[in-house]
């Protein structure tokens, strides 16, 4: 008897156990990690779902109202910020910190000022009904030079007549809204890791010497967008934030872009959000691959808008077994996300190594593309992986997209657009012209652009 009571006291110990364990389950949910806000402090809302009573707290120079500040248990609650005018010549700045069933979750804030609000304009509106939008703004142009006129507002009409001058951005310039953001620095020029500090506002650095290096403040300058955006009524699309940022140096050969994606945990990612800020000084100098048209349409055009990985093929050779391992592993994440399809790592059209969207095995045995094949040498390695083409700017700068690089151009474009794209269409649209075939190795004298920067922002982790 003793035995069955102790039975039943086991299994009703774990009944209790499971029942404890259901109503127990903790969670605290806010909708957003960070929000910006136009430089009238006009409101913007998050929500907030928690397993117990919360509550806000905030801190930084935004003086915030927050509404509500608590909430009980179980109800998803909106919780509504506004502040008075950014009148303060800065952007500003603020933690929302919330606290409920033995969690805490965070909300970034930022707020442009009114000197930027006044200098946010936009110069061209897309014709299609869903725009791509392009914002063009700058670092280390002091308050003089970003007046109406003057050397930032020519700088922006140069990189918008160098990006739309080549295919397929040429054929496709109208569909694009396009929006001038004027931020003004302290001191002109950018800051030289190797040398001399510059006080500017979006914090440029140049890696100095020999590097094309070039980093910035990120979320600076995606947060002052975001509220530029917010404050020309602009609705932001999170999957295509386009940031194209001349920088106000004109003897500096460098450039490099800057992706950041936010992606789920799940097989194959999914990504939620994707910007990227192209870094590229107006420079002036002697190098005929370096002009900033040039330079320009490699690190925006290319990687930024168009998703595209590097074609130098010299800098390696295959028996170096560990960096081609590590660039095998690099290249198949971004393959993973959707990027750099103008670089593979086989020349066999039936590999099961190419991504399904790849247009590049149909395009080699398309007759009216009878340019396009497999060249070995790319991504950095003269004998390993291959690009498409014998020439492209993504190796040396010339003005022209390979054929595989501007569909991949048009596929995001009209993905944006919500319009049907396929090799028909693109086909149809297609207009380039392939220069006549060069030496397949890029010129030992070519300086390379700074690798481009991806960051991951895991969620769900």
């Amino acid at each position: 008897m003793k035995k069955i009571y102790g039975i039943f006291a086991l299994i009703l110990s774990l009944a209790c156990l499971v029942s404890c364990t259901k109503t127990e389950q903790v969670f605290l949910e806010v909708s957003v990690s960070s929000l910006s806000m136009d430089a009238k402090g006009s409101p913007v809302t998050f929500t907030v779902h928690c397993s117990g009573d919360w509550t806000i707290i905030h801190s930084g120079d935004i003086p915030l109202n927050v509404s509500p500040s608590s909430g009980k248990a179980g109800q998803k609650v909106t919780v509504t910020l506004s502040a008075n005018e950014n009148n303060t010549g800065n952007v500003r700045t603020a933690l929302v910190s919330i606290s409920g069933g033995h969690l805490d979750r965070t909300v970034n804030v930022t707020q442009i000022n009114s000197t930027i609000a006044g200098k946010a304009r936009i110069l061209q509106k897309g014709k299609a009904s869903r725009c791509p939008v392009i914002f063009f703004t700058g670092d280390g142009y002091t308050s003089s030079q970003i007046e109406d006129g003057g050397l930032f507002e020519q700088n922006v009409k140069e990189a918008i007549s160098s990006l739309f001058a080549i295919e397929p951005y040429a054929s496709m310039k109208d569909l694009f809204t396009i929006v001038q953001v004027a931020v003004p620095s302290k001191e002109s020029g950018m800051s030289n890791k190797a040398g001399s500090s510059k006080d500017t506002f979006y914090k440029c650095v140049w890696e100095g010497g020999k590097s094309t290096s070039i980093s910035c403040d990120y979320d600076l300058a995606i947060s002052t967008i975001t509220g530029a955006a917010s404050q020309l009524g602009i609705q932001i699309d999170e999957k295509n934030l386009f940031i194209c940022m001349p920088i106000n140096v004109n003897d500096v050969y460098a450039g490099t872009c800057y992706t950041t994606l936010s992606v789920t945990s799940a097989t194959p990612p999914v990504v939620t959000k994707a910007s990227c800020i192209g870094m590229i000084p107006v420079y002036r100098g002697s190098i005929k691959e370096g002009q900033f048209a040039k330079v320009l349409s490699h690190e925006f055009g290319g990687h930024g808008i168009g998703r595209l990985a590097d074609e130098y093929q010299y800098y390696y050779k295959a028996e170096k077994k560990e960096e081609y391992d590590k660039h095998v592993t690099t290249l198949r994440d971004w393959h993973s996300y959707g990027y750099n399809y103008n670089v593979s790592e086989t020349n066999d059209p039936a590999s099961e190594l190419w991504p399904s969207d790849c247009p590049w095995p149909a395009l080699a045995k398309d007759s009216d593309y009878d340019y396009v094949g497999y060249y070995q040498g790319a991504y950095e390695f003269k004998d390993a992986f291959w690009r498409s083409e014998q020439t492209s700017c993504m190796i040396d700068n010339i003005l022209y997209f390979n054929a595989v690089s501007r569909y991949e151009i048009m596929k995001r474009i009209y993905g944006i657009t919500g319009e049907s794209f396929d090799m028909a269409k693109f086909k149809s649209l297609d207009k380039a012209v392939p220069p006549a075939a060069t030496k397949a190795e890029t010129s030992p004298d070519f300086r390379p652009l700074g690798e481009p920067v991806l960051e991951i922002k895991y969620l769900n982790r």
